[in-house]
């Protein structure tokens, strides 16, 4: 009983724990709740979360909100390695942290339109 439980589960449970990857120039998401009373979310706090590449350097991006509690912050790195992310709202609330890792991709950044 118990093997066949494992069986069920292990998908799942790697799915859940798989590490998140984004091609180099390909757009990384993350999403952030956040259950604070505002009377305007758009412009009455803001998000703000910190990325450190895999060679230190730091960049501090603005976020939005997107509805229903929740605000987002799209990022397109351009280093391969492990990125770590850190954000925080206007108002002192800790938004959480987080980490990729950004893969070789065919993506470019010098794409002509």
């Amino acid at each position: 009983m118990s093997r066949i439980l494992f069986l069920l589960l292990f998908p799942a449970l790697y799915l859940f724990f798989q590490p998140v990857r984004v091609g180099k120039w390909a757009i990384f998401e993350s999403s952030f709740k956040y259950d604070g009373q505002f009377r305007n979310p758009y412009t009455d706090v803001d998000l703000w979360v910190e990325f450190i590449g895999p060679d230190g350097q730091k960049y501090k991006l603005h976020g939005f909100y997107d509805g229903d509690n929740t605000w987002k912050i799209r990022f397109m790195p351009g280093l391969t390695g492990k990125w770590k992310y850190r954000g925080f709202f206007s108002d002192g609330a800790d938004a959480g942290v987080g980490s990729f890792t950004c893969i070789p991709s065919i993506a470019r950044a010098d794409r002509s339109v």
